[in-house]
């Protein structure tokens, strides 16, 4: 759910939303409710559903959830509200964290007068130099002038560069690049490594 729900709530298309099935139905033979039929909660509470689904909702625009020690991430961060009287401001804060936090910040007097979807920055992150994988939690709060507050997180792991590099006696001919980075390859080879298929 989160991460349909979150495409959908940074959508510049969307005017507002609504729960189409909230519970299960034996009618349409589904168990895709938040709710079973019995109206007990199905692996996620309301609070936890509530911060990226309710009225305010933060959204960090991920493009994948695995990255490198030291890689330079760009991450939008997007607000969608629908309140009829919205707060005028709020102060955005996040943190990297995992066994300590690792990079912490804040924007204040951020505009929220309006409903919509709107861009509120970019976050641009360099994941820790570790040297053993790590579970990191990127997490977004956002405190309101009438008291209200949101918060959003996402997990994300990161994993220490990778310094080797393996000699190939092979011509690379591959559209993906990802081999670029872990093999040396021999232009003068008879063997093709490739991902191209033809006739």
């Amino acid at each position: 759910w989160k991460t349909a729900l979150e495409g959908i709530r940074s959508s510049k298309l969307l005017s507002g939303f609504h729960m189409l099935q909230f519970a299960d139905t034996d009618k349409y033979e589904n168990s895709n409710g938040v709710v079973d039929c019995f109206d007990d909660y199905q692996g996620i509470s309301p609070e936890a559903f509530k911060a990226f689904n309710d009225d305010t909702v933060v959204v960090a625009r991920l493009n994948g959830q695995i990255y490198s020690a030291n890689q330079l991430v760009q991450i939008p961060v997007i607000f969608s509200q629908f309140k009829i009287a919205p707060p005028k401001n709020a102060t955005l804060s996040f943190s990297l964290s995992g066994k300590k936090v690792y990079i912490e910040g804040s924007l204040t007097d951020v505009d929220t007068f309006e409903s919509g979807i709107h861009d509120l920055c970019t976050l641009d992150l360099v994941m820790p130099d570790l040297k053993n994988p790590e579970k990191l939690i990127l997490k977004i709060d956002m405190d309101f002038c009438d008291g209200s507050s949101v918060s959003n997180s996402w997990e994300l792991w990161v994993f220490p560069e990778e310094k080797e590099v393996i000699s190939l006696d092979a011509r690379n001919d591959m559209q993906a690049d990802y081999l670029n980075y872990k093999c040396k390859f021999n232009n003068n080879s008879d063997l093709t490594i490739t991902d191209k298929l033809d006739d």
